[in-house]
């Protein structure tokens, strides 16, 4: 070969790899970028400062901008590589509740902007301010194009080579998105308790279609265990709150449905659903027809596949510490436990940890129990080894919830935190 052709060939392969490597730089750096501003509520510690500050509306605004900005992000990484090795990940934040706008309207009339302005104080959630989320005026247009833009990248996936588990977990992330969209629209609204009736039927026909898409899903997933759970958690959480005579007929469901042969036979993600929708039912059966006196029944399994029961702990003051790694107060509070743990361990108290969340949250929790030094057992409360959420048994929905238990096994404080600890842990370990 000519020197003359060598050189050319040598200049092509070099601008050909200066630019993959260029690309693949880039994408690197836009995914540093999204992953550091993915949580990012603001931008300095003077606006945080603010945050507590401004009224209602001014705070709605601020987490509209926060949010669109979130998914602006990932939109434009997933339409810029759409083979990146990083797609599945942003997928999944772009479809998660913090990355969903409040589709703010820019054009308030005037009477509204009086109204909504009136909302101050540090309330933020809850039927006291249900009237400003159904006056705060919604652009009809963007939400659409928002939504439309998440079913096309769902879309692009189901149409792909991916294996079964990814398009389960996607679609599972589609549903949850609208779920959210759907609660936004619900909590909003007023109830009263003479009209139990009235929100019983609505409550039928406005959830009945998730009901058949997760029906759907089961079919077409049947091997998908984190449907089980999620399945589960939708039951005994988010819908417990909001129609808990909804969740007794939407059991009995999903139990019959999970126990035909048919489907039964098809996989283990049905199995497993099978298992936990009956031990829950049946735990809560005893739970009602358990006299206030007996002691507390659970069966807990540590992170590292160690199983203890709250019987075997008889004899000891026991503190169980309902957690999540989204509850700052419950982790503060931890080193403090660890210090009292280590004074009276020998003396006879024992502390067990029950987090809200499941497998996918392994890590963190590790993370966090090793900075805090807590090194007492940790029962991941939704994880696969767990048949029970003792956070839905109980209906443990604000954190933080910390029990102590006497030496008998009767729960004797349920505010067992903070300056009262110390105290609560001598009386009853001197009983």
């Amino acid at each position: 070969m000519k020197p003359i052709v060598i050189l050319l060939i040598s200049s092509i392969n070099f601008l050909c790899c200066s630019q993959s490597k260029s690309l693949d730089f880039q994408e690197e750096k836009d995914w540093e970028y999204f992953n550091a501003n993915k949580s990012r509520l603001c931008e300095t510690l003077e606006q945080c400062d603010t945050l507590d500050r401004l009224n209602l509306l001014e705070y709605s605004k601020f987490l509209d901008q926060v949010y669109s900005r979130r998914s602006k992000m990932a939109e434009d990484f997933l339409d810029k590589y759409p083979a990146s090795v990083h797609y599945d990940e942003i997928l999944n934040w772009y479809l998660h509740l913090y990355f969903q706008p409040m589709f703010i309207s820019k054009d308030i009339e005037e009477d509204s902007f009086e109204f909504l302005s009136k909302f101050t104080g540090s309330v933020r959630y809850g039927s006291k301010v249900s009237s400003f989320y159904r006056t705060l005026p919604v652009d009809d247009k963007a939400i659409n194009q928002w939504v439309e833009k998440g079913n096309d990248l769902v879309r692009r996936v189901l149409e792909s080579e991916v294996s079964m588990g990814r398009k389960a977990e996607v679609e599972l992330r589609l549903l949850s998105r609208d779920f959210n969209l759907a609660k936004r629209w619900y909590d909003a609204l007023p109830k009263t308790d003479r009209e139990s009736d009235y929100w019983s039927q609505f409550d039928k026909q406005y959830w009945g279609s998730f009901k058949l898409r997760l029906f759907e899903l089961l079919d077409k997933y049947p091997d998908y265990e984190p449907l089980a759970d999620y399945i589960l958690s939708l039951l005994e959480d988010t819908l417990k709150k909001r129609s808990p005579i909804l969740v007794e007929s939407y059991t009995e469901l999903f139990i019959a449905k999970t126990a035909e042969q048919t489907l039964f036979e098809k996989g283990v993600g049905i199995k497993l659903l099978n298992k936990k929708l009956k031990t829950q039912l049946e735990a809560r059966e005893v739970l009602n027809r358990r006299n206030a006196s007996e002691p507390i029944k659970m069966d807990l399994i540590g992170l590292d596949g160690s199983k203890i029961s709250l019987s075997q702990l008889m004899g000891k003051v026991v503190l169980i510490d309902f957690w999540s790694i989204r509850c700052a107060p419950c982790i503060k509070e931890m080193p403090h436990v660890a210090d009292l743990y280590k004074k009276y361990r020998e003396q006879g108290f024992e502390v067990v940890g029950i987090v809200a969340e499941g497998d996918d949250a392994r890590e963190r929790v590790l993370q966090i129990i090793k900075k805090q030094g807590a090194i007492w057992l940790q029962h991941m409360d939704r994880g696969a080894m767990s048949n029970i959420s003792y956070h839905n048994l109980y209906n443990i929905y604000a954190l933080p919830e910390v029990w102590l238990l006497d030496k008998n096994g009767k729960v004797v404080d349920k505010n067992a935190r903070g300056t009262r600890l110390e105290p609560l842990i001598k009386e009853y370990l001197s009983k």
